[in-house]
């Protein structure tokens, strides 16, 4: 399935794991294994869409963190995008 971008919506990597969710300091963004496909883009945004940190997990490695301890409390989104493939999610900031 694609959509009008022509991104099509099947999750990046089905085993990634982003934790610890809810994060008060940092949170970091696992694959199962190392991404054989290409990189990884991992972008968070807030609740405005507003872009808050942006990072690469590049092929052949399995894990990236983000320090967002200068992130306000609340709601977040993240998205990840590899080659054709597009997965969203959110994460939970705590002070």
């Amino acid at each position: 399935d694609s959509t009008l971008t022509g991104i099509a919506r099947k999750d990046v990597n089905q085993e990634l794991t982003v934790f610890p969710n809810p994060a008060t300091d940092k949170v970091t963004f696992h694959s199962g294994g190392p991404p054989s496909e290409g990189d990884m883009r991992i972008s968070i945004y807030d609740l405005f869409g507003n872009k808050l940190t942006e990072g690469v997990l590049p092929k052949g490695q399995a894990e990236i963190t983000f320090d967002i301890r200068k992130v306000s409390p609340g709601v977040c989104h993240y998205e990840i995008i590899q080659i054709q493939r597009r997965q969203t999610g959110k994460i939970i900031i705590l002070r």
